[in-house]
């Protein structure tokens, strides 16, 4: 038997889950196998590679060329990412194989093999000799996993995860499979975007005492120190959110300052000795690894605002920053805290983080015994108020409950600290959510933001209350913002797939939130894609990632269940749309939150308009959260000519007096170009009369019953209205 040795690249794919699937949904199984084969098949023959070997749901193929290995990969996982949506891992090498008539074999074949055992859905993994091969053409993007040894590999293999537009890069340290992490090291690295030296980003301080149990300590330091640096105006800082990823993770400076495009950290540890606190740590220039500040304090908890702005004058000093007058001021006179009304805050913080309405009660119990020895203590008044928002939000309790609770509080904490964000934040959510009232919410979150622009929930709140009001151009100012501190937040990413799908971009908020769902793996991502495709009409594709979505997570969402319901009506699955419709209804009469809302959405979807604008009263009458959504909420575009939707929207508040005056300048702009035209003889001017403004009135109301009508009648008795001009 002739064996021929070659020089070659070697990729393994590998469709993860297939057999829990085939197991599950035969037929989902095999047209996914199916997709997986055709579209392989077809970049192949595209980058001139050899498929030489299908085993299940996996394959083995080779490639003369590395570029074009390589280049087929990311082709074909950018095609898997679209709908159907196909889970494929990936693992790329270069070596020496030996080929016969039966079989490939070889030391190349074997690091290929395990490389793809340790990808994740919608990555490629390769090893360093891809990557020396590929490392002079910028068209790639790499990112270095560490070192690993791969079973039955006698080197050492530095791992690499091609990071192109829509591949996933697993997060450090999560790789699983036939292979030993030895360390960590990022080697080359495809050219960074520019840094703002002025950035930089806290990762979440080590609790090295002895007691496990005090981890709220280290949560606690981390969040206020990220605060005190945000509070310098000069410098970018990434929210604290976004740097919980990196809790308890091997650190690589290098590909951490990749993903969050940051030029400086701050890392250290914390440990608490008796009525003590320790702290070691380093301010770090990201790129050359140096030590730019060491800190090193041992002081009395009651100072712990000593060290925080110490810290944070230390860092502007460093980077350069420049602070104002009240900048300087607000770090110059930190105040002492009582440690034991602190500590019992940072607690209560730590439980209320977790939003897990059966732990709440713990946290506003520790609030309140911190209130019982100071009962002056705004953070600890912040605090409480926050549990009832979020048992609000969780719909644990009613929306009179939670203003009864909240008001008092979030009034008494601002009339003694009114430049805590931590408030604002609060009374902007309360506001919003609560009392409906989007302008003053606007005013909280902005002033929240403006007092510390890394508090993500005062961004988030102002990308939702611009989405629910229609004004995308100020949603996407603030999703930018959110972004810029808090890279892939678990909440931003569903809201911009959302916010693309409104400004008519719908192939890419599908593509960001199937991206979405294999970063975060989150049921909001789950329903707002099964919501799209309820909307563009791909029912059996919007059935498929929602009932997914409800298997993998043991949470029946309004949203989910009714978007699910109209896919199923209209795909003609009648009987099962009507017992997801029985269980919504259940859900009303039992009192459960948003049911309403989503339940008379899906009604006004499938032409039952009675039946939408029942619910829809009830849904104002329960003051559910999600009925701010009323106004441009796409599946009741067929109710909204009916002037029941109208006094709906007059009810939540949702005036237009802005919309009126764009249409008034419009059809001054209008009307003077056309008396331009009449006075230079055009023959497309027109004379304008009162018939003119009621075409005009009869098109407003038609095209947007949303709006507060007007008529002719409405305007001044003037040059307009007489046609005279």
């Amino acid at each position: 038997m002739t064996s021929i040795r070659q020089l070659v690249a070697i990729l393994f794919t590998d469709i993860e889950g297939y057999t829990a699937v085939m197991q599950k949904e035969e037929e989902k199984a095999i047209a996914m196998k199916d997709r997986h084969r055709e579209v392989l098949e077809k970049q192949h023959k595209q980058y001139n590679g050899q498929l030489k070997q299908y085993y299940g749901d996996g394959t083995l193929s080779i490639f003369p060329s590395v570029i074009e290995a390589v280049q087929c990969a990311i082709a074909m996982q950018q095609s898997f990412v679209e709908s159907p949506l196909v889970p494929v891992r990936m693992g790329l090498h270069f070596g020496d194989i030996i080929i016969n008539e039966e079989s490939i074999f070889g030391d190349g074949v074997n690091i290929a093999s395990r490389l793809e055992s340790l990808s994740v859905p919608g990555g490629v993994l390769i090893s360093d000799k891809v990557n020396d091969e590929i490392h002079n053409h910028p068209e790639f993007r790499t990112v270095s996993m560490g070192f690993y040894q791969l079973k039955n590999v006698e080197r050492i293999v530095e791992v690499f995860a091609i990071a192109n537009e829509k591949l996933v890069v697993p997060e450090l340290n999560s790789l699983k499979g036939k292979a030993k992490k030895v360390r960590s090291n990022a080697t080359r690295k495809a050219p960074k975007a520019r840094l703002n030296y002025k950035s930089i980003a806290v990762l979440p301080f080590r609790n090295i005492s002895n007691d496990a149990s005090i981890e709220w300590l280290s949560d606690g330091f981390t969040e206020e120190l990220t605060s005190a640096i945000a509070g310098i105006s000069d410098l970018k800082v990434k929210s604290s959110t976004a740097m919980k990823q990196y809790k308890n993770v091997s650190l690589n400076f290098d590909q951490i300052a990749e993903e969050l495009n940051v030029a400086n950290f701050m890392e250290g540890n914390i440990q608490k000795l008796g009525t003590d606190i320790l702290i070691n740590s380093n301010l770090i220039n990201s790129k050359t690894g140096e030590i730019l500040k060491p800190f090193r304090f041992k002081k009395d908890f009651s100072e712990i605002n000593f060290i925080y702005s110490e810290m944070a004058q230390n860092v502007a000093n460093s980077l350069k920053a420049i602070l104002n007058s009240s900048e300087k001021k607000k770090l110059r006179q930190p105040a002492r805290v009582n440690p034991h009304v602190h500590q019992l805050f940072l607690q209560g913080m730590y439980i209320l983080q977790k939003i897990d309405y059966k732990e709440i009660p713990k946290a506003i119990k520790l609030f309140e015994q911190a209130l019982e020895t100071q009962p002056d203590y705004a953070p600890a008044l912040a605090g409480k108020a926050n549990c009832y928002v979020t048992l609000g939000y969780l719909g644990a309790i009613d929306r009179t409950k939670v203003l009864d609770n909240v008001m008092p509080l979030l009034i008494k904490a601002l009339q003694i600290d009114p430049k805590l964000a931590f408030i604002h934040t609060n009374l902007g959510w309360t506001k919003l959510w609560f009392e409906w009232d989007i302008k003053e919410a606007a005013k909280e979150f902005t002033k929240a933001h403006n007092i510390d622009p890394s508090d993500v929930l005062c961004i988030r709140g102002n990308v939702f209350l611009n989405l629910y009001t229609g004004d995308f151009e100020k949603a996407e100012y603030w999703l930018q913002k959110g972004i810029a501190v808090s890279p892939n937040d678990i909440w931003l990413t569903p809201l911009d797939g959302i916010l693309l799908y409104f400004k008519n971009k719908t192939d890419d908020a599908i593509q960001l939130l199937i991206r979405s769902i294999l970063t975060h793996n989150h049921i909001l991502s789950y329903s707002r894609l099964g919501w799209i495709y309820d909307l563009i009409g791909d029912y059996k594709k919007a059935i498929a990632i929602l009932e997914d979505g409800l298997q993998k997570f043991n949470v029946r969402r309004a949203a989910v269940l009714s978007w699910l319901a109209v896919a199923y009506h209209k795909d003609g699955e009648s009987e099962k749309a009507m017992q997801i419709f029985n269980e919504l209804e259940d859900n009303i009469k039992s009192g459960k939150p948003n049911n309403a809302f989503y339940t008379a959405v899906a009604y006004a979807f499938i032409g039952k308009t009675d039946d939408a604008f029942r619910l829809l009263k009830k849904s104002y009458e329960m003051r559910d959260l999600d009925f701010l959504w009323l106004k441009f909420e796409p599946m009741l575009k067929s109710i909204q000519q009916d002037s029941r939707y109208t006094e709906l929207l007059q009810l939540a508040g949702f005036t237009n007096a802005s919309f009126i005056l764009a249409i008034a300048v419009s059809i001054f702009s209008m009307l003077f170009a056309n008396e331009i035209r009449m006075q230079s003889g055009s023959p497309n001017a027109r004379p304008v009369t009162v018939d003119t403004f009621a075409e005009l009135s009869k098109y407003i109301q038609r095209s947007s019953a949303s709006l507060i009508m007007f008529s002719p009648l409405d305007l001044p008795k003037n040059s307009f209205t007489t046609g005279k001009i």
